[in-house]
């Protein structure tokens, strides 16, 4: 058994009785509300059982979602092609797994789909994965969505971190948290992934508090050989720091590697945050520690920036690399 990635493809899941559980008890009730809110960090399976709750109403399953098992039968084959009328999936990631912004013409479009009748009058299902990348305009048009909802129409918005969204919208909703994993649970997702993933170095960086998904997209955009570019850069000395900092912006600046180049930033910045770390468990504080928090507080400004406007990777690629030399050499 493997559990393939695509979250409209995946038959298996794991953990999260305690969601499994709720939802069976608003279906039992008959009391599905239009709207729900899964939320939990990145990689906990919340669009994998979002799927997987659309594949149970559309069944008509007559027992528990617990007890709850996908077959290959014809709406499993057209869920995991994407191409059953009674689902509406929009995601916020490019054909090269990219985040992208959900606009307002997007909410829109969807609207307009949710105005006509639903095939063969069952429930229908809107997938939003993740509601986080949403902009101002579009989470009004989603808002306006919610507060006059089509029938037969449940309306499932996925985040990552509730405070990317509105009051408005969370008011509206029914809210599922996903709570992190057991170590167990972990383990035996990525058993099944058929992935043959050392995860030692990733728990180094990430500490143990990391998500299955994680791991997985972690190694699928091969995290070992980023973390070794970033060990390089570090062990460098002044002499050929210019030299290793070119390197590092050609390799990562280019748009065809940016989940590469984000994982190199989030190393850079949980680097940033043990050093913070093992300089504040030997109190009193000291301008080491000081500067590191400034250092962090610079760095995770300059990235929003970075992604608001649009700006250069190459000099914020070369200026963590510069900066990462001179905090080596300050905190020795």
């Amino acid at each position: 058994m493997e559990i393939n990635l695509n979250p409209w493809q995946n038959k298996y899941f794991h953990g999260h009785h305690n969601v499994i559980n709720q939802l069976d008890g608003i279906k039992g009730a008959n009391s599905i509300n239009n709207s729900l809110l899964f939320y939990g960090d990145y990689g906990l399976g919340k669009c994998t059982l979002a799927f997987r709750f659309a594949n149970f109403l559309l069944s008509n399953h007559l027992g528990s979602f617990q007890e709850f098992k996908i077959v290959e039968d014809d709406i499993y084959n057209q869920i995991s092609k994407l191409s059953t009328p009674n689902i509406h999936y929009i995601p916020d990631l490019d054909e090269k797994q990219n985040i992208i912004e959900i606009k307002i013409d997007t909410i829109r479009d969807l609207k307009n789909k949710l105005q006509t009748k639903t095939f063969n009058k069952t429930q229908r299902v809107v997938i939003i994965d993740s509601a986080d990348s949403l902009n101002k305009s579009s989470f009004n048009a989603l808002l306006k969505l919610l507060e006059e909802p089509p029938s037969q129409t449940l309306i499932i918005i996925i985040s990552h971190n509730l405070r990317n969204l509105p009051d408005t919208i969370l008011s509206r909703c029914i809210k599922f948290h996903f709570k992190n994993l057991e170590h167990s649970e972990i383990a035996q997702i990525l058993k099944k992934s058929s992935l043959d993933i050392d995860i030692s170095r990733i728990k180094e960086i990430y500490s143990n508090h990391i998500t299955p998904g994680k791991i997985i997209h972690l190694f699928m955009h091969d995290f070992d050989n980023i973390l070794n570019d970033f060990n390089e850069l570090k062990n460098t000395n002044n002499k050929d720091i210019h030299s290793r900092a070119l390197y590092i912006s050609r390799k990562y600046s280019p748009k065809e590697n940016h989940q590469s180049f984000i994982i190199f930033f989030e190393i850079f910045m949980l680097w940033i945050k043990h050093n913070a770390i093992n300089l504040l468990d030997n109190m009193p504080i000291n301008i080491d520690l000081l500067r590191l928090i400034r250092v962090w507080d610079n760095y995770n400004n300059k990235y929003i920036d970075l992604n608001t406007y649009n700006l250069n990777k190459d000099e914020f690629l070369l200026s963590i690399c510069y900066e990462l030399q001179k905090v080596k050499n300050e905190i020795k």
